[in-house]
Parts: C-alpha cells; sequence; structure tokens
C-alpha cells in the first residue's frame, strides 16, 4: 500500500505511530504542507522554531533513507494533487485536536473518502486522548485535581518505534520546496539571533537533554521549578509543542529513571498540559469565550501605551520587566514569571487577556493554542479551575521570594544591576543615596511604576465586585 504520512504537530521519528504504521504497510511519501490561511499556523517566534523542527526532521528521515517533501499552499488542493498524481492509497497523519485542526481533518477524510483511499488518524499528542477521559457523570472535568487523580488511573501507552526496513520513499513527481522557500526566519532584522544560544532540535542533542533532566532537574523539581534564576525547568516546551519529542516518551524516561517522589510534581505539570487540551478539545468556543460566563460583563480598559510599556519590559516593575525582556530575547519565559506578567497585565493594568494572549503566540517559540490561551484565561480569573482573582500577584514580594539575590533581574535588565535587594525590587522606594550609587535616576535610566500596585490592586478588585452579580458558567 502506498502511503502518504502527513507531519503535524508531530516532527520526529521516534515514537511517531502513525509514520511507523504507514511504513509497515509499504512505500511511504512524508509530507510537511506550510498552509499560510490556517489559523493555527506557527508565526513569530514559533515559526523560528518551526524551521529548526523542519530541519531536524529532514536529516533525521533521511538517515533512515526517507525524504521529507515540503509544500506551501492550501492544505487540500496540495493533497489532492499528491494523492492522484502519484497513486497513493492511503492518508495517515496525527491526530489534531484544536478547532482548526479538527476541521481541518474533517475535510481531510471527506477528500479521502471522494478519492476512494483509506484515511486514519493517530494518537501520539497527548497521553490521553480527550474523548477517553469523564467524570462519573459522563462529562469532561472541569477541575483539574479530580482530572489528575482519574488519568493516574490510566497507563499511558509505550513508545514504539520506526520498522528497522522499510519498503522504501515514494518519490513525488511534482518537486517541493527547499525549507529556506518557506520563509520561517526573520531577516530584517533578525530578532531571533539569540535563539540558537538557547534551543535545539537535533535528535541526539533532544535526547541527551531528555537525559540530562533525569540527572539535574526533576530530582530537585518540586524545590527548584519557580525559582527565577535558577535551571529548575524543563525546557521541554516547544519540544512538546512541534512533537519533537512526545509526551509519552517523556512520561516513561522519567518514570523509569527517577524515584516516585521526585517524578510525581515533574508529571503532575504534563497532565496539567494535557488538562488544557482536554478543555479546549470539549469547548471549542475557548480560544476567544471566556470560560466563565459572568467575566464576559468585566470592565476591561483598553490603553494602548500602557500595553506597549508592558510589550517592551518599561512598565516600572523590574520582576515584570526581566520576564518580558527574557521572553524577546529568548523566545521563552519561565513559568513562574509567566504568571507574574499575566496578573499584571489582567489585574494591575485592567487590560483584556486576549492582548497577553495574543503577544506571548507571537514571542513564544514554545506558542500552543491551548496552554497558551486557557493559561492566560487561569491566571485573569476567567478560565477553568483558576485562582480566586482577589490573589492578585504583588510583583515585589514575587521577585523577593522567587528571585531573593535578583540574579534574574540583574540579567534582563542590565540598568539594575548595580541596585541590590532589597531595593532591586521596589526601585521607586529606594533611599535616594542608593539609586545615585546605583547610577540610576528614575525616569531617565529606569522607567517610574506604571501603577502603584495598591492602588491597582483596589481597582481590580472594584472592577471583580461588578461582575460578582453574574453566574458563572
Amino acid at each position: 500500500m502506498r502511503t502518504l504520512y502527513l507531519f503535524l504537530d508531530d516532527l520526529r521519528c521516534d515514537d511517531n505511530p502513525g509514520l511507523a504504521s504507514a511504513l509497515a504497510e509499504g512505500p511511504v511519501l512524508p509530507l510537511y504542507i506550510r498552509d499560510l490561511e490556517a489559523d493555527d499556523r506557527p508565526h513569530g517566534a514559533a515559526a523560528w522554531y518551526l524551521h529548526q523542527a523542519l530541519q531536524a526532521l529532514g536529516d533525521n528521515l533521511r538517515r533512515r533513507d526517507l525524504t521529507l517533501h515540503l509544500r506551501q499552499g492550501d492544505t487540500l488542493a496540495t493533497l489532492r494533487e499528491l494523492i492522484v498524481d502519484n497513486h497513493i492509497d492511503a492518508l495517515f497523519c496525527a491526530r489534531g485536536y484544536n478547532p482548526t485542526a479538527r476541521s481541518r481533518q474533517q475535510a481531510i477524510a471527506a477528500l479521502c473518502k471522494e478519492l476512494g483511499i483509506a484515511f486514519r488518524r493517530f494518537a501520539g499528542t497527548l497521553l490521553y486522548e480527550p474523548d477517553s477521559i469523564e467524570n462519573k457523570s459522563g462529562e469532561y472535568f472541569k477541575v483539574f485535581t479530580p482530572f489528575y487523580k482519574h488519568c493516574r488511573q490510566h497507563s499511558v501507552r509505550n513508545p514504539c518505534t520506526l520498522p528497522k526496513e522499510h519498503a522504501g520513499v515514494i518519490r513525488p513527481k511534482t518537486a517541493g520546496l527547499k525549507l529556506r522557500d518557506f520563509n520561517l526566519l526573520p531577516h530584517q532584522p533578525n530578532w531571533a539571533k539569540a535563539f540558537r544560544d538557547y534551543w535545539f532540535t537535533g535528535e541526539r542533542a533532544v535526547h541527551t537533554h531528555l537525559h540530562s533532566l533525569m540527572r539535574d532537574v526533576v530530582p530537585a523539581y518540586a524545590q527548584q521549578r519557580d525559582q527565577l534564576a535558577a535551571s529548575g525547568t524543563s525546557f521541554l516546551s516547544p519540544l512538546l509543542r512541534f512533537g519533537v519529542l512526545s509526551p509519552a516518551q517523556v512520561w516513561h524516561e522519567v518514570s523509569a529513571q527517577c524515584a516516585p517522589d521526585d517524578a510525581e510534581p515533574f508529571l503532575r505539570q504534563l497532565v496539567w498540559r494535557e488538562f488544557q487540551y482536554h478543555l479546549l478539545y470539549h469547548r471549542q468556543d475557548l480560544l476567544t469565550a471566556n470560560f466563565k460566563s459572568n467575566f464576559d460583563a468585566f470592565p476591561w480598559r483598553e490603553d494602548k501605551h500602557a500595553l506597549r510599556r508592558w510589550q517592551q519590559g518599561q512598565t516600572g516593575y523590574p520582576v515584570v520587566d526581566a520576564a518580558m525582556r527574557q521572553l524577546w530575547h529568548s523566545g521563552w519565559m519561565h513559568n513562574r514569571a509567566r504568571m507574574i506578567v499575566a496578573s499584571f497585565l489582567c489585574k494591575h493594568l485592567l487590560l483584556h487577556w486576549k492582548h497577553g494572549a495574543d503577544w506571548f503566540m507571537d514571542t513564544l517559540v514554545d506558542a500552543d493554542l491551548a496552554n497558551n490561551t486557557l493559561g492566560w484565561q487561569w491566571t485573569a480569573g476567567s478560565g477553568a479551575d483558576a485562582a480566586p482573582y482577589f490573589r492578585i500577584f504583588n510583583p515585589v514580594t514575587q521577585a523577593e521570594r522567587f528571585d531573593p539575590q535578583g540574579e534574574y533581574i540583574h540579567r534582563w535588565v542590565p540598568e539594575l544591576r548595580q541596585l541590590k535587594p532589597p531595593h532591586l525590587f521596589a526601585p521607586w522606594d529606594a533611599p535616594a543615596e542608593a539609586l545615585s550609587n546605583a547610577g540610576i535616576q528614575l525616569g531617565e535610566h529606569y522607567p517610574h511604576p506604571l501603577v502603584d500596585h495598591r492602588a491597582a490592586r483596589q481597582r481590580a478588585l472594584d472592577a471583580y465586585d461588578d461582575i460578582k452579580g453574574a453566574s458563572p458558567q
């Protein structure tokens, strides 16, 4: 059987059930389509990472005597052409879960039926299929802890390997594109020039990194993951976003190599990722709609100046500014920092969570529709299982707790490097002598605070009081 394998968010050879099944059936045409009209296509920093992931995938396939065919254009038109011209018998791909992916795969199924070929979708992007997880009432879970407990009662599938021998590659009659033809890399200006210092996609580098996590990160994960200056997080998010690594690979590696008490906090975060996919799968409107409908009446402000100051890391709150500059420089932000800056945007500035979600989708290498959107809703208070709205992060105390030596702030806000804790966390309260000794004049070298914390907090609580009478969904 001649099979076209369509790569989506599964840009890997190891533990790729669909690709393994296709190779077991006969010759395969490995294909990636860059559809410029697709709502879920990666852009910005994620497009940069996509370039690296596709390059690594092409290398991995060549080592297995396979060739990745690249095309750009309408997905259905491209598939129709390749299926007809190359006498394809079946089309395989990984299962998609976001609204755009599900709609696209319904259309692909209809096309395959019209052309009289088989169409199969394979699990592999998630640990658990969303339509297989139900509560006792037969409904989807809306609270994380019972979702987590339910999932932990079910096993995670074992990773698979590709066949050692296969029937070869189908060479299309029409030539494909070169990766550079996708124009995924920025040029003028090259705002991603520093990204290569942080990110990798090669098969060997990925597995070396995964093994190092078992030794250096997972044993201390519960204690270190919130410390902003520590290397206590996994840096796996872009690998999982693009399927360079599967969650099942991570799950079994951690479970096998680490003590159960060490592994559990780490595995819990993998299931949290699942929870966001689970929610979006069952509530496809959540990309734009509030999970809690009472937030539809929330009095969000419009303030382009404040939004720009936040985006540029010029709020006058050092930990917020450090995080936003880390994002711009590296295409990534520490998870604790993501919560701090999101709380600041939504609660200190009263700007809609959609503004933050849009900015993150453009600037994160791990930009993921489910985790990004629902993470923002969680912090804003409008999401499922969200913390109470009145829990408003104080950027000063967050810095004191999670960057006590000021290493994180000093790295990303260099104009404050001569200012030491505790004055570093709230420069506006620092004695004039401390500012002078550090060579800082507020308003010239570093901005005054965009808002006063106490006043902003009270304004947010007053705004929340306006909607408390409405019933959340």
